[in-house]
């Protein structure tokens, strides 16, 4: 598994310590350090003036304070670092998490203010499109992390999909996880094939035998990979994202994993992807897995 560190980002509310808790537990069962950022969001007129505030030791010493102070009371312990950023917080958290030894980044499901800002505009939302490493998003209220957990891997069998198996099936051995590989796809109420409508029912077998046949070759394509892993695979006609909430709620999943768009989708396709459209609507933490070749600023 690539990196040693974990990085939880925080604004310091209340709403953020989840993810302060999740990120020792997980720090703790991986063998990887736990560090926070903090970034202090300026505009950018003053920011050359707050860089000088807060470069003055006395100040940055007691902001640093203050941010110990607030993971000791999320959980209990100290952090093995801390990193105090000055300027807008995508783009500063992006740069903290570009060194190789982070494995992966932290955040909660929302900071200060409503549920509607995170889904709207938040930053939490910003980095779920630009991830600049492995993102984990922590539910405040399914956010179980425990050796044997149960994660659940949604796979459209593409490339972006390989490459989120890639970096959960280390992850699943780590942890001596159940992993459940789910595709979900809409069956279409009609089809039409040379202006003659084929019979529902021809549908949904076509459907059905094509994600079969999909998955087959995705568990044969992987088999290495998958060696020693405890997985099961399942095939549901739904909605990709109703028929994984719905999953996730019968099969008790702790986390789930999802690849991102591809690293040269338009701005249509990146607005209607399935992965933003779990993370509007995610009911358990999840894994965000970065495009093979997306750059975290464009």
């Amino acid at each position: 598994m690539q990196g040693k560190r974990l990085v939880v980002a925080t604004d310091l509310s209340e709403n953020a310590q989840p993810a302060a808790r999740y990120a020792v537990a997980f720090g703790g069962l991986l063998g990887m350090e736990v560090h926070v950022l903090h970034v202090l969001d300026v505009q950018l007129m003053s920011w050359k003036k707050a860089f000088e505030d807060v470069s003055g030791a006395q100040l940055r010493e007691k902001i640093e304070g203050r941010i110990r102070a607030w993971f000791v009371e999320a959980t209990g312990q100290e952090p093995a670092g801390i990193d105090l950023q000055i300027g807008t917080p995508l783009r500063s958290t992006c740069e903290a998490c570009k060194p190789e030894d982070v494995a992966f980044l932290i955040i909660g499901m929302s900071g200060r203010g409503a549920w509607n800002k995170f889904v709207f505009g938040s930053t939490a939302l910003e980095l779920a499109h630009t991830p600049p490493c492995p993102l984990i998003i922590v539910h405040p209220e399914r956010n179980q992390v425990a050796t044997g957990m149960e994660v659940a891997m949604g796979t459209d069998f593409s490339e972006q999909a390989d490459r989120a198996l890639e970096v959960t099936v280390p992850l699943v051995k780590a942890l001596d996880a159940t992993m459940h590989l789910v595709h979900a796809h809409t069956l279409p109420t009609t089809t039409v094939i040379l202006d003659s409508e084929l019979p529902e029912a021809l549908q949904s077998t076509a459907i059905v035998d094509w994600a079969e046949e999909a998955m087959t070759s995705y568990l044969k394509k992987h088999k290495t990979l998958l060696d020693g892993v405890v997985a099961d695979a399942h095939l549901i006609t739904d909605s990709p994202v109703a028929g994984l909430r719905d999953y996730v709620d019968a099969a008790g999943i702790d986390l789930v994993a999802i690849g991102h768009y591809p690293a040269n989708a338009g701005r249509l396709e990146r607005l209607s992807s399935v992965m933003l459209k779990w993370v509007q609507q995610m009911n358990c933490t999840t894994l965000i897995v970065p495009a093979p070749g997306a750059r975290a600023i464009e």
